[in-house]
């Protein structure tokens, strides 16, 4: 099985009972009460923020600042709550499935690949190798395609810089000292 590396940290807060956490892959921790509690977000969770009455919220990639509580006035309605919930499992489940047999079906086969020449050394391309998606990466030495691996899941962070392709694209803002 692949290792995964771990997610990147990405905030820590101080609560007054605890410390929350938030991070890349979209996992939001919370130790309080000598408790450990997983607030799954169906994206990236960019920063989590005390608030002064024990709340706290969290601002994740879709572009939504949501507040947590324990005091039941203060809670979103049991419909938005199991939303929220199944919104972050969908996630999940899309990112660890895969490519679906009909995205296989319509990659190039590797019994095929000697008919397919790498554009230049290192390239990476997916075959169907007996109905699994597989990464090969092309050798210029050897004008040969290496099997590297198994295609095992997506990146909703996955995208392009400069028309090369990445795992994760996250946007970033930088302060300048001019103010730029």
């Amino acid at each position: 099985k692949q290792q995964e590396h771990p997610p990147m940290l990405l905030s820590v807060a101080s609560l007054t009972n605890g410390y929350v956490a938030s991070a890349e892959d979209g996992h939001v921790i919370l130790w309080s009460n000598n408790t450990t509690t997983v607030l799954r977000h169906a994206q990236c969770v960019w920063s989590v923020l005390p608030l002064p009455n024990g709340d706290f919220a969290t601002s994740s990639q879709d572009g939504t600042l949501r507040i947590f509580t324990v005091a039941q006035e203060r809670m979103a309605p049991q419909q938005e709550r199991d939303a929220f919930r199944k919104d972050a499992q969908d996630a999940l489940t899309k990112r660890s499935k895969g490519p679906s047999a009909d995205e296989i079906s319509k990659l190039p086969k590797w019994e095929m690949n000697a008919l397919t020449k790498g554009r230049s050394e290192g390239q990476v391309q997916v075959f169907n190798k007996d109905g699994v998606a597989i990464a090969a990466q092309w050798s210029d030495a050897s004008q040969t395609w290496i099997e590297v691996g198994q295609v095992m899941g997506t990146s909703e962070d996955a995208g392009q810089i400069d028309g090369v392709t990445y795992d994760h694209v996250l946007p970033i803002e930088m302060d300048t000292t001019d103010g730029g």
